[in-house]
Formats: C-alpha cells, sequence, structure tokens
C-alpha cells in the first residue's frame, strides 16, 4: 500500500491554501483524490499553478485544474498502477 500524509494550512497576504482529507492510503492498482482550495484576500486575483514531484514510478499525481485565477479549487488524482512495488512512503 502507498500511503501518503499531507496537512497543510498556507497563509500569505494575498490568499490561503487548504487541503483534505489530511491522508489517504491508495492500494496497487488504485486511486485517492485530494481537494486543494484557494482562498483570496485583499482583493487576490492572481494565478496559483499546483505542480506535484517526487512521486514513485507507476504512480500518476494530476492536478484538475492544474492552474486557478484567484479564488477556486482544484482536485489531486493519484493513481498507483498495477506495477507499482508495495511500500509507505510519506509526504515531505
Amino acid at each position: 500500500m502507498w500511503t501518503n500524509s499531507r496537512s497543510f494550512n498556507v497563509t500569505v497576504s494575498d490568499f490561503a491554501l487548504t487541503t483534505s482529507p489530511a491522508s489517504q492510503g491508495v492500494l496497487v492498482g488504485g486511486s485517492a483524490s485530494y481537494n486543494a482550495t484557494v482562498s483570496a484576500t485583499n482583493g487576490f486575483n492572481g494565478t496559483v499553478t499546483f505542480n506535484v514531484s517526487g512521486v514513485p514510478a507507476g504512480v500518476s499525481a494530476v492536478f484538475n485544474p492544474p492552474t486557478i485565477i484567484g479564488a477556486g479549487s482544484a482536485t489531486l488524482n493519484i493513481v498507483a498502477s498495477n506495477s507499482v512495488a508495495p511500500e509507505v512512503i510519506r509526504s515531505r
């Protein structure tokens, strides 16, 4: 089983970023989704771009949409193919 734990809140002068859920397990051949929400403050209407790096071979992690302008949300979809070696990975 591949496990990813990530819980964080980011606050900057123009926007805040929250994610949910905090942790999920992904079995080989399985998938999981996370929601990332951007809350705009001070009239923020800039671009927020999401990206993922460092996933194991055979695992895909894609944000949809990959870019938000101002407030909004994106879904991170993680899919582990049947060829992924079972292991536990902690996010950094």
